[in-house]
């Protein structure tokens, strides 16, 4: 029977694949980059499965940064009210903005990183993401608080019991405190701001708040024992009191005196509150109300700068860049005050960056940098943040030594302006640490996040939430390192903080579940994973609603897991949710939307239901070509995903053309020399591989290695990737002692990083495992399958996918070594837990049905044997189309059952469903030859006979001359299989034939010799 094992067998190795660099939500950007099986071995990296953040980092608080920021505004405002206000207001800004339920600063990264972030897994300070700077009066998101904001602090600090205690603190942590207050009252003591028309044309509501902020500054004089604040305190309340007396008669009348002007600032406050409006409700990413409102604002306040910035930045978000890039390029010919010109260079520089254009971003980014170092000089925060937003291109773009360049600026910066133990300093830290991280040179990465924690905990102390990140960030690379212990400990940490000092309904707490959550789903103890991020969901549906993008965002963790489990439909049940969310929320050309048909469609492609797998697919190719261009590298995950079901599909054609619409993107894009195109590489040489194109297959296996030890290193998982592809393939062609070296390169690594008990370890045994079994070395081939079987049981359990597919490969073991009864027992163990994951439709459990019916065959059973055949032959018709391979062996199989039945027109008919009918009668009658001999070896010599016969009648069709050898071996073989079967008198008149015929034959051609033996051995019987 053709044998469908070996095959079968490697569908379904779980390949080791990347390790996910943010790995919590289930992503678009699947990648087919993992250890190959020797046939078909299906390699989705851990990473691919989910919803990777290309570089979600979050936002942590930097103080000092704020407090320069402040500075400079108050220096270009002459907002009274607000000045005051900020007495008290900016004591709270570094510690307080999270009190204000302001938009959390992990929220930032689902805006930043637009779909692809992943809820602040990977969290650092907000130097490592590119900074989004807003118009005069706002020059970063989230720093400064407006009218309403500030009358809910300063509700807050009345109600402080401590607040002496929180003064001390601010003003011993940080001196910028009392550089910023002294700033403020150098203005409102300038006359300017005083002017009654200049106060009546902008504020004229100030007048009713006079009475109001000198009872809370009295308030404020009597609970501080600080003098210089005290002070600070008596000259503010002094000077309202001087404005009272002198100047509330004039504004009244100077405001009767403007009737003619009202209608105009009543245009202008209109416009205002739509602006705060639309700014709340960007703030809480409700951006078509937000666009709504900011266009309003801009009716009745056509060239207000601020307005401008927020329309833009919404346009951004909603990924509409070209309307964005049209507002900030109309700010910069309109102005010539180069500070806001480098504010739209730089969020400029953001769009490009977010379209993927790596080489515009870092040219605007680099005319942000070229005006803040004429105007501000080298150690200005402005230009630092040029820095970090170059260098985090250059990251982005994998040159890795020309970011590190970058950052290390910064960090000298720092080290010069602040010394050895500022926190930006430790913000520094974080950002080299993250880039190790992402070279994957863990210790490294380790050792700048320790660096940056232990200036944090001397001046933040133990328990704050910036303590709370770092712990995040050293237990994310513990977790990558496959040390999952240790990840725990530290994501521990970081929870016991954060819910000590922020409570636990606080959405920072909820990532910290999410984090537990995914060291849990890495360990494939699934339960406890759904437990933590179940806790993560609750707390977003609380916090942020059921309508939120970061609660979508729970839902397709969940999803995740899920899908890890095999429970398909529950998968695609969360998946839903969120993608409900995300319509809801972002629209219908969001790339939120596009990572959520990804998705789905990663499920459908688990299902087996290639056409819905690529319906959702395309679904996301279509947003992603919308939005960011068919040459984004996101657009090439999209790319690769297509790619990889039609390599299911067995369409390799198409296979190739989708992997190499993504490689040329990569090339183009990333460069020559970046992990993500050794990616494209490594895929590309895993479908020449199935074609059995070995040489191709190598020589794209080996530009992906030369990639990868160059790049990250010679101890990374992926690297480990490529050793034992090059080995499948060494294997492939029979050098076993190469494939075995191979092997052992990958196998040394993986047990380093991951341990001896990592599911990509088990992979590796079972490699190393098939590679025996071809070799015949059966015992040892078993210890291996073992060995991976116990690891995956361990990290598993008992029903999972993983078990099956061992279950699957030991049983080709036993049927290798014609232990049918022990090959059935696997095959049947593998079934039952397929048949409970995936469902009686799934490809495979028809590859076990056809296993089973293989080991029927084998046993002579051939009523059960065609029982299982025609089971997974009903499956692979429906979910396959008739020329996939799987089901063209599948009905070749039947039909050679009919055949050896005896059933031989039955037979044919299911073989004219296959390639065999478009061979000519001469090679039809040569198959079923050779096909009859490979039965006869299986002492089946009677129905060996009915194969034999069949290729008499094919061959007496085909015209063939005599003289060809065929006629006597066909002959030949009649008659010893007459001669097995006891029937001498059949027997020897055909040996008789085909010795008479083998004179005519090219000598050499029919071993004679042979022919007159076993007529010999005939005759005597």
């Amino acid at each position: 029977m053709k044998k469908l094992t070996i095959l079968l067998i490697l569908i379904y190795v779980t390949s080791i694949g990347q390790i996910p660099a943010h790995p919590i939500d289930n992503s678009k950007q699947t990648e087919i980059d993992g250890i190959q099986g020797s046939n078909n071995t299906t390699a989705i990296q851990g990473s691919d499965i989910n919803k990777i953040a290309q570089d979600d980092e979050s936002d942590i608080t930097n103080s000092t940064s704020k407090t320069n920021e402040f500075q400079e505004w108050i220096s270009n405002t002459n907002n009274l009210f607000i000045l005051l206000i900020s007495i008290t207001t900016f004591i709270g800004l570094i510690w307080g903005s999270q009190l204000l339920k302001k938009k959390p600063k992990e929220q930032m990264v689902r805006q930043t990183s637009s779909n692809l972030a992943k809820n602040g897994i990977s969290e650092t300070h907000n130097n490592n993401t590119i900074t989004v700077i807003q118009g005069e009066g706002n020059i970063k998101k989230h720093n400064l608080l407006d009218e309403k904001d500030a009358q809910q602090f300063l509700e807050y600090l009345r109600n402080l019991p401590n607040l002496n205690d929180k003064i001390k603190q601010l003003l011993k942590y940080n001196k910028a405190t009392l550089e910023t207050i002294t700033k403020i009252y150098d203005k409102i003591t300038d006359e300017g701001v005083f002017s009654p028309d200049k106060f009546s044309e902008r504020y004229e509501n100030v007048i009713t708040q006079n009475d109001n902020l000198k009872v809370t500054l009295e308030k404020h004089r009597k609970q501080t024992t600080n003098p210089d604040f005290t002070k600070a305190l008596e000259e503010a309340i002094q000077k309202l009191e001087e404005y009272d007396n002198d100047g509330y008669q004039k504004v009244l009348e100077n405001y009767k005196t403007k009737k003619g002007n009202k209608i105009k600032e009543e245009l202008k406050d209109v416009a205002q509150a739509s602006y705060l409006q639309a700014q709340n409700n960007y703030n809480n990413f409700s951006y078509s109300a937000a666009l709504a409102q900011i266009s309003k604002a801009l009716e009745n306040d056509k060239e207000n700068v601020d307005y401008l910035f927020l329309k833009a930045q919404i346009y951004s978000e909603i990924a509409n860049y070209d309307e964005s890039l049209a507002l900030y390029l109309k700010i910069i010919t309109h102005n010539n005050n180069d500070t806001l010109k480098s504010n739209a260079y730089n969020n400029i520089g953001l769009v490009y960056h977010e379209k993927g254009d790596y080489d515009q971003a870092l040219e605007y980014f680099g005319k942000a940098l070229a005006i803040n170092e004429k105007i501000f000089g080298k150690e200005h925060l402005l230009t630092i943040t040029s820095y970090n937003n170059i260098g985090l291109v250059y990251k982005n773009k994998g040159d890795y030594d020309q970011a590190l360049e970058y950052y290390r600026k910064v960090l000298a910066i720092d080290e010069k302006v602040f010394g050895n133990n500022h926190s930006s300093i430790a913000a520094s830290y974080s950002n080299i640490g993250l880039l190790y991280y992402h070279k994957a040179d863990y210790d490294r990465a380790l050792g700048y996040y320790r660096k940056g924690l232990a200036i944090q905990e001397q001046i933040l102390g133990k328990d704050h939430p910036n303590i709370a990140t770092s712990h995040s960030n050293i237990g994310l690379v513990y977790k990558n390192k496959s040390d999952y212990d240790q990840a725990l400990e530290y994501y521990r940490k970081g929870l016991t903080i954060r819910e000590k000092v922020l409570g636990k309904d606080h959405s920072l707490t909820a990532t910290s579940y999410n984090n537990i959550g995914e060291v849990y789903n890495d360990k494939g103890d699934y339960d406890q994973a759904l437990k933590y991020y179940g806790k993560a969901l609750i707390i977003d549906e609380k916090v942020l609603g059921k309508d939120h993008p970061l609660t979508a965002i729970s839902y397709s963790n969940i999803g995740l897991v899920y899908y890890n489990k095999g429970e398909y439909d529950q998968a695609l049940e969360y998946y839903r949710k969120g993608l409900a969310i995300d319509e809801k929320v972002l629209g219908k050309d969001n790339l939120g939307i596009a990572t959520s048909y990804n998705n789905i469609g990663l499920v459908y492609k688990e299902k087996a239901d290639y056409g819905k797998a690529l319906e959702y697919h395309k679904k996301a190719l279509i947003i992603d070509e919308k939005v960011l261009g068919s040459d984004h590298p996101s657009t090439a995950f999209t790319y690769n995903n297509i790619g990889s079901v039609y390599k299911e599909k067995a369409d390799y054609t198409k296979a190739l053309e989708y992997y190499g619409k993504a490689l040329a993107i990569r090339e183009k894009k990333l460069g020559l020399e970046h992990p993500n195109t050794a990616t494209s590489y490594n895929n590309i040489g895993s479908i020449y591989k199935e074609k059995g194109d070995y040489t191709k297959a190598m020589e794209y296996y080996s530009k992906a290695l030369a990639i990868r030890e160059k790049i990250l290193g010679t101890e990374h998982p992926r690297t480990a990737t490529s050793y034992s592809n090059i080995g499948i393939v060494y294997k492939e062609t029979g050098d076993y002692e190469k494939a075995l070296e191979y092997f052992r390169k990958a196998s040394a690594i993986l047990e380093k990083l991951s341990s001896k008990e990592h599911p990509n370890t088990a992979t590796l045994y079972i490699n190393i495992g098939l590679l025996y079994h071809e070799i015949g070395n059966y015992d040892k081939g078993l210890e291996y399958y073992g060995k991976a079987l116990a690891i995956q049981e361990k990290i598993f359990g008992t029903e999972h996918s993983a078990i099956a597919n061992s279950y699957s490969i030991i049983g080709g073991m036993y049927d290798a070594k014609n232990d049918y009864d022990k090959a059935l027992e696997y095959y049947g163990k593998a079934l039952f837990i397929q048949e409970k994951v995936f469902g009686t439709e799934h490809s495979t459990t028809a590859n076990s049905y056809s296993n089973i019916g293989e080991m029927y065959d084998a046993m002579n059973d051939y009523d059960k044997a065609l029982e299982f055949y025609e089971k997974s032959l009903a499956i692979l018709e429906k979910i396959f189309d008739k020329n996939h391979p799987n089901t063209i062996i599948t009905t070749e199989n039947i039909g050679l059952l009919l055949i050896t039945k005896g059933e031989n027109e039955k037979g044919l008919s299911y073989m004219a469903k296959t390639p065999f009918s478009e061979l000519s009668a001469y090679n039809k009658s040569d198959y079923l030859n050779s096909y009859g001999g490979f039965v006869f070896e299986k002492e089946r010599h009677k129905e060996a006979l009915n194969f034999y016969q069949l290729a008499l009648e094919f061959l007496e069709k085909s015209n063939t001359p005599i003289t060809d050898a065929l006629w006597a071996n066909i002959y030949q073989n009649m008659a010893n299989a007459y001669s097995h079967n006891g029937q001498k008198e059949k027997a020897l008149p055909l040996f008789e034939k085909a010795l008479l015929l083998c004179k005519d034959v090219e000598e050499g051609i029919v071993d004679i010799e042979e022919i007159k033996k076993n007529y010999q051995e005939c005759e005597s019987k």
